[in-house]
Formats: structure tokens, sequence, C-alpha cells
């Protein structure tokens, strides 16, 4: 009850995760402590806490208390999926000290574990119940037999030569648009030909879908719901460390070419490059970026330079050719788009059809489609020639090369256009193909869900650099030699204009929840990605389970990040970049 309310209904709060604890083969739960932790249920209340139905656990309560003496009951109600539910009533007088309850095991599925404070009394206690009438759970834990963990080791792996590395993203570039990805078009025959000599990621995915929130995950190793970069106007404080200064202090040149005002200096991403070149959008271009072959031309004379140089060299790539507007050069144009009137993909048109300002002719998805094709298949080109460059140099055998994307694109596949709108599959899962040195691993497929997150320690482990503590990624290496490492969740963020969505996968299956006041595409989503890689079929109401599971995971994710690390700043943006973030609709 609120102090000092004249409305005297007690509050309601929800809860959604216990202490889950692991330990040692053989070992004990503690009891006897004077400051353990308390859960007060009360009477017609109820928490649920979500678990891997694992072998070997039990729930354990210290003690269990009803207040007053006699007046409420426990009930777990222990739940798995297709399985009738078990009940189980605790009467605190009679309950031993400590009480232990064996939960059920099914390897791969989801327990869900509800408490609940049963008023002992029947309904009619209500006219004379105290607010303060229920049960106190004294240190309420799961507990889960674990072999002995392993010391792991923070030290820098051994590495006799620091390898070049090259980050290349491509922005805006869905997954499946690639051939080596499944798609039927060959938008990509130079992308294919390298992942043949590399590592596929077969499921990577983005932490938003809008490009600065998603490179700063790159560059930092941090989740969006980390870094906290994720509004038109913030930018990365110097507080935070980048893999640009991972690398150059151990000893790299450093190198970025951005062609995406989003990624320019003023929002923090020249953190650690000794050069850092933004090719700036204009409209006097109907492309408005500056494309993939003027990057190369820019970069080609400053790569033979770090190529005579003493350091390994990193180098950040930023080519924009398949983001808005739809106007691929030719001859890709006509291979893809023959048909379409290259009009339709002129930025003011695009523009106006997203935000439903025009109405889209007949046809636009399958033309917005053609033209973007036809803007991959340009890009694809480029990047084959920085390729014979580096080959041509010497510098491609021995190099690390990361190709990646920052998000994805829609095409009416849930009801929108463009990115930055939802966390749905087409804006998030990206391509991810790692070219280690010396061709190692080359042609191998790896199903572990990757991350954009775990790009950061999986370069520096490459690089024998040890990565720092408290970042949210992981490396890759242990995936790529097939060494048994587990799936971890996969979180992503937009909170751009007024926009709160959240998305996590892990086990197989995506939940979404969208808290935007403009949402259009349900506030809660659930999606097997294993059966329905699309998101086309939305299992919200059909698997609670999972979804509450799923739920849990994601909203537990920030409880203990967002005190420890700063604020993003504003960013101080200049008349002339406003113009053009405002013309791209960068913007508003």
């Amino acid at each position: 009850v609120l102090p000092g309310s004249a409305d005297r209904r007690p509050l309601a709060v929800r809860w959604y995760a216990l202490e889950l604890r692991g330990l040692g083969t053989g070992a004990t739960a503690p009891s006897g402590s004077r400051s353990l932790p308390v859960v007060e249920l009360p009477c017609r209340t109820s928490v649920v806490y979500y678990l891997e139905a694992a072998d070997g656990q039990e729930l354990r309560l210290e003690q269990l208390l009803a207040r007053p003496a006699g007046g409420a009951t426990l009930r777990v109600r222990l739940e798995l999926e297709g399985r009738p539910p078990q009940v189980h009533d605790v009467d605190p007088a009679t309950a031993p000290i400590p009480w232990v309850l064996p939960l059920p095991a099914a390897p791969g599925a989801i327990l869900a574990v509800e408490l609940a404070a049963l008023d002992a009394g029947g309904w009619w206690r209500d006219l004379w119940r105290d607010d303060d009438d229920g049960l106190a759970l004294i240190a309420p834990a799961v507990y889960r037999q674990t072999p002995p963990a392993t010391a792991s080791s923070a030290a820098a792996p051994a590495v006799e030569t620091p390898p070049n590395v090259v980050l290349y993203l491509i922005d805006t570039v869905r997954a499946d648009h690639l051939g080596t990805y499944g798609y039927p078009r060959p938008t990509s025959p130079e992308i294919d030909r390298f992942a043949a000599g590399g590592v596929v990621f077969t499921h990577a995915e983005a932490q938003s879908s809008w490009t600065r929130t998603a490179v700063l995950s790159i560059l930092t190793g941090l989740n969006a719901q980390s870094h906290r970069v994720n509004q038109r106007d913030d930018a990365l404080p110097a507080a935070f460390t980048t893999l640009a200064e991972h690398l150059q202090q151990a000893g790299y040149a450093t190198l970025a070419m951005v062609t995406n005002g989003n990624v320019s200096q003023t929002f923090g991403l020249d953190q650690g490059f000794d050069r850092f070149v933004y090719l700036q959008e204009s409209r006097q271009r109907l492309s408005m970026h500056q494309l993939s072959d003027r990057l190369n031309d820019e970069l080609f004379p400053l790569l033979e330079r770090l190529a005579r140089g003493e350091k390994p060299f990193f180098l950040y790539l930023h080519a924009t050719d398949p983001h808005a507007p739809y106007t691929p050069p030719e001859p890709f144009r006509s291979r893809f788009a023959a048909g379409v009137d290259p009009s339709l993909g002129y930025l003011e048109r695009v523009h106006a059809i997203s935000r439903g300002e025009l109405a889209a002719p007949e046809g636009t998805r399958e033309a917005f489609i053609d033209l973007y094709d036809g803007e991959i298949a340009f890009n694809d080109h480029h990047f084959g020639r920085l390729l014979d460059r580096l080959r041509a140099l010497g510098l491609y055998d021995d190099a690390l090369i990361v190709l990646i994307s920052d998000h994805g694109e829609e095409f009416l596949d849930h009801g929108g256009w463009e990115h930055g709108k939802t966390l749905n599959a087409e804006q998030l899962r990206v391509p991810l193909i790692v070219k280690l040195p010396g061709g190692a691993a080359a042609g191998r497929r790896v199903s572990t869900v990757a991350r954009q997150i775990d790009v950061l320690p999986t370069v520096l482990e490459l690089a024998g650099i040890a990565p720092p503590a408290g970042l949210d990624g992981r490396s890759l290496l242990p995936a790529i030699r097939g060494d048994g490492a587990g799936e971890v969740p996969s979180f992503s963020y937009l909170g751009l204009d007024r926009k709160r969505i959240e998305a996590v996968v892990a086990r197989g299956f995506k939940a979404i929840l969208d808290d935007s006041p403009q949402t259009r595409a349900g506030r809660a989503q659930l999606y097997d990605v294993v059966r329905d890689a699309g998101e086309r079929h939305n299992l919200y109401g059909q698997r609670p389970l999972v979804f509450g599971f799923l739920r849990q995971t994601l909203l537990a994710l920030p409880l203990s990040r967002r005190s420890a690390l700063p604020d993003p700043e504003r960013a101080a943006i200049d008349d002339e970049l406003r113009r053009r973030l405002e013309a791209m609709g960068y913007v508003q």
C-alpha cells in the first residue's frame, strides 16, 4: 500500500528471477547464515521462474515462515511442456528445515517453477486479513550439481606473427541475399568464392537494426544495452575501449575508411585509429553515398604504404552500396533490374513509401528487391577487387579478414520497409564470414549462433591479445574448431525514435518484446528460428514456457550492466553533417 494513500489496496510486484547457483560435485547448500535473502509472498500472489530441466536440480528453502502462524500455505507447481503439472502443498508449520524438493528432469526442455502463497482460511478471510499476511521464503534457490569449473586463463594466446586484420562491413546486407547463404540469384560471386576459403557462420545476429548501435557493438564487444549508444545524437564516450584501440596499443597501424555519416568521427568511432577517413555523402549523387569503387580508389594507395610498413595493420572498411537509395550502377542495374523504373529507387520516393506518405505502386516490393540485389552485386564486384589487390601485394594469405554487415533490410517481410523499425530476421540476420590466417578451417560452416559482439574477442585472440574482462562477446574460435562451445543467448535492442524493442535468441527460439507506442508487429512474439528462419509463424501463446524462459533471460540482462558503464555522450553535430544526415533520413 502506498504510504499516505487513502487507497488501501495492496500493490502487486511481478518477480522475473530467483537466484540460480551452481554447486560443485559433492558440495552442500549453505545454511545458518544470519543475512539470508528473503522473498515475501503476500497471500494469493505467486512468482514464476523458468529454467532448463537439467538433471540433478533441486529447489531449496532454508526456512518457510507464515505470517501469521497458520495463516498461509506454500503451493509449488512444476510444469514441463506436454506433461501434467506436479503440485506440492507445503505447510510452514510442518516443513522441515531446510525444505528441499528434487526437480523433474527433461534434457532440452524448460521447467516452470511457480511458488504461490495460498490463504489457508478460504476466501472469507479477506474480510479480516491484514495486508502483511503471507509467507516468508528464506533463501529460495535452485541448486544444480555441476562438475567443478576449470580455471580459465586470461593470458594472451601465443602468436608468432600478428596477422594483418581487415574488417570489411557492407551496410544493409541481409544474409539471405547472398549465394553462400542460399540465395538463388547471382548477387555475390566474389563473396561466395571468399566464403569457400573461409569460415561461414550460418546464423549470425546483429545487436541492433540500425547502423551506429550495431557497429559500436562490433567495435566494443558490448551489447546495445551495455554501451547504450542507441539514439540518433548519441556518441561513444572515450571511456570505452574499441577494437582499434586494443590493436593500436599492441603495436598495430590502424586505418578506417567509412562512407556512412552515422559512423563518422562526430560519434566517437575514430577512437584508436591513426587515420580515419570519412567519404562524405552528397545530394549531388543519385547514390548519395560514395560507393565501393571510390572506397577502393581512396584505399589502394594507403594500402600500399601499409604493406611497406613494419607494423601489422588493422583496416576497418565500411561500404554502404546496398543502403537506400536503391540506385545500382551499370551493368548491374541491367542485370538485376532491367525492367524497373530507376526513379522508383530514388531516396525521396523510398522514404515516402516507407513512411506511408506515398502509396506503393503495384510491384514495388519486387522492384525494390531487384534494385537492392543490383547494389549488392556492385559492392560484391568491388569487394573482389579489394581481395585481388591484397593478393597482388602478398597480403591475402596470412591476413585475418572478417566480412560482416551491420543490419539487414526489410521488404514488407513483416509489413514495413528499410531498417531500424523492428528486430525481425530480415533486419537482424547478417552475413559473418571469417578468413583465418593461412586459410585455416577453409570451407567450414558453423551453425552455432554468432553475434556481432563476438568479433572483437575473436580478432584479439587471433592477434595474440588477451581479451579484456567485462566483454559481452566471446571468441568464436572454439566454435570454429568444433571444441563443443555451447551456444549463449544473443541480445538485440532498438531504442530509436521512441521505440523500445528487445529481442533474444536462445535454444533455437527467438522472443521479441515490443514496448513501443507505435508498434505494428505485436508486442510479444516468439519464433522457432530453426524451422522458421523467416519468422513467419508467431508461437506466442502456443509455447508459454519457452516464451517465459526467454523473457526472463531478456529482462535479467541489463540489471548488472547499466550502473557499471558510462552514459553515452551527446554528439556535437555541425550544420553540414546535420544536413547530410537529414537528407539520408538519419536525423529528423
